[in-house]
């Protein structure tokens, strides 16, 4: 982690030194069709240099709540395409990782099928996460997919996630995972709006949270904000 996050000789992105990193993250996130990973990470690395969280103990309920997964970042490490198979015995093996919806990815690979996803929703409570996407396959032809995992805390700011089901449309419905299929986050940013998560080979997942994300994308009237409208709105003056 502290070299995909390197707090001390991280290059800052060109913007103004005063910015609010929160803020600056947040409008590179909303305004980037594809997020570019080291730019991700920069951003990141500023945050937790402006703000001092990393390193901090997170309490397990501080992570509890309603989320969207807004986008990914990634190490310099090399990390395998994942791969998905299916078994007669209501069961599934993936290989690669999980962050960031990777089961899913995997699965529209596996089909060859350019599948669009919606931005994925979280929710953590009790000791399990879920994400659950609608992914359209066809257009206006949409299907449920979802996963759930156990989280356990460790301690400081470590948790232990334990992947249980992938749950797909009929007739596949919902499958385990042949092998036992952990991975180890830390939570190196967590407030009331926003989760910052980096797992052990630096694939970082980024969820905001439902209310922020509800408010920033609709107006008063309900209609759906255009970019320019999102980017200035005042939902992302954020709290800190």
């Amino acid at each position: 982690l502290n070299e995909a996050l390197d707090y001390r000789s991280v290059q800052l992105l060109s913007m103004s030194m005063q910015a609010d990193p929160k803020v600056q993250l947040l409008k590179y996130l909303l305004a980037s069709d594809v997020a570019k990973a080291h730019e991700v990470l920069q951003l990141v690395s500023q945050l937790l240099v402006a703000t001092r969280r990393g390193g901090t103990e997170v309490a397990a309920s501080a992570i509890e709540g309603a989320w969207y997964m807004l986008s990914s970042g990634l190490s310099h490490s090399k990390v395998p395409a994942p791969s998905l198979s299916f078994f007669s015995s209501s069961q599934f093996m993936h290989d690669g990782s999980w962050m960031n919806g990777g089961l899913f990815k995997a699965l529209a690979q596996r089909e060859g099928a350019d599948v669009k996803f919606s931005m994925p929703h979280v929710r953590i409570s009790e000791g399990m996460m879920k994400v659950e996407v609608q992914a359209e396959i066809a257009p206006g032809h949409e299907k449920t997919l979802s996963y759930a995992a156990q989280m356990k805390h460790l301690g400081r700011a470590t948790l232990r996630r334990t992947l249980v089901s992938f749950d797909l449309p009929q007739p596949l419905g919902s499958l385990r995972p042949v092998l036992s299929m952990d991975d180890l986050i830390d939570v190196v940013y967590s407030d009331d709006d926003m989760l910052i998560l980096v797992d052990e080979a630096g694939h970082t997942e980024i969820l905001l949270s439902e209310s922020i994300v509800d408010s920033a994308l609709h107006s008063k009237s309900g209609d759906i904000l255009s970019a320019s409208e999102l980017l200035a709105s005042p939902t992302l003056a954020l709290s800190h």
